[in-house]
């Protein structure tokens, strides 16, 4: 018997400042029952850290001879020899499983926006542009919210709502 399709959607938005503190999160589909608001705390955290880790400059890439491809040949041959080339990373972009795909978003003031989507989703980047965008017109621009304060906005609930809600 062949599984339902499940239709492609967005179960969830999450909103972690720069220090790892879950400042918004909203499911949008509940596929796995009601999530505790302690679960939701924790998924931030964990991604949070384990985002920062990949960031860490001590953490290299480890290159073997058939993966370093023409370009990186001629840019190894410029540095010393016990030293390893690599790129600063940007972190964690992408998680991919069988049940979901979350994809995170880093502005340049270290704020994460993450999209947990089916695995099949199309149109994550439009809809992370959306996401952002609706922030810094509902909730920077409130003159009531501090920046690192939890985002209670109505209107950006709404607006999340709208945008996220007509991608189904």
């Amino acid at each position: 018997m062949a599984e339902p399709k499940v239709k492609d959607t967005v179960y969830s938005v999450y909103i972690i400042s720069k220090d790892g503190s879950l400042l918004y999160q909203r499911d949008f589909e509940s596929v796995m029952g009601r999530i505790s608001s302690d679960t939701h705390l924790l998924v931030g955290s964990l991604f949070h850290a384990m985002h920062t880790v990949s960031m860490s400059p001590e953490i290299k890439p480890i290159l073997t001879p058939g993966a370093v491809d023409a370009a990186s040949d001629a840019a190894a041959a410029r540095v010393a020899p016990n030293m390893v080339p690599f790129t600063i990373s940007n972190g964690i972009q992408t998680v991919e499983s069988s049940n979901f795909k979350l994809q995170c978003h880093q502005t340049q003031t270290g704020l994460k926006f993450i999209l947990v989507t089916t695995p099949t989703y199309t149109g994550v980047e439009t809809v992370m542009k959306q996401v952002v965008l609706q922030y810094t017109d509902y909730v920077m621009k409130n003159p009531f919210y501090s920046v690192g304060d939890p985002i209670r906005c109505h209107l950006f609930d709404t607006s999340l709502s709208q945008s996220v809600g007509t991608r189904h």
